[in-house]
């Protein structure tokens, strides 16, 4: 099992969103829940919200501490948080290197986290509606 990446940072998750961002949507106990933010596409301006799961960073945190893989103190509400937050930020960078090297056009890139006209993002809408692709059931071992 490799390290959870970042999950030694001290680097905030207000700092790692930084000032670029649309909209921080906040979830009931006063964390960062997603950021919502607009993109320029060939086909006009795109809205996109990209989730941020402290739950199940925090899930894969205890995990680790309980099998002895990382010491308590990096097993805390407050560091899934920055780690969440530190994940979510390369993968936008990277992604948007890939735009910018012109590898992907911005619909690739970002397609499950589109927002609709309902407000959902594409992935929750096709979820809702039952119309992932199914594949094949590998038998277990």
């Amino acid at each position: 099992m490799r390290p959870l990446l970042y999950y030694t940072t001290t680097v905030e998750a207000a700092k790692t969103v930084g000032e670029k961002a649309v909209l921080k949507e906040w979830d009931g106990e006063g964390q960062i829940a997603a950021l919502s933010f607009k993109v320029d596409s060939p086909r006009g301006e795109l809205g996109i919200r990209i989730p941020i799961k402290v739950e199940a960073i925090m899930k894969m945190l205890n995990k680790r501490y309980y099998a002895g893989k990382i010491p308590r103190r990096y097993s805390s509400k407050p560091q899934a948080v920055r780690i969440a937050w530190r994940i979510a930020k390369d993968w936008v960078e990277v992604q948007c290197a890939m735009l910018e090297a012109e590898q992907v056009e911005v619909s690739e890139i970002f397609l499950a986290h589109l927002l609709t006209p309902s407000g959902q993002t594409f992935f929750e809408t096709i979820t809702e509606r039952n119309l992932l692709p199914v594949g094949k059931q590998v038998p277990s071992n």
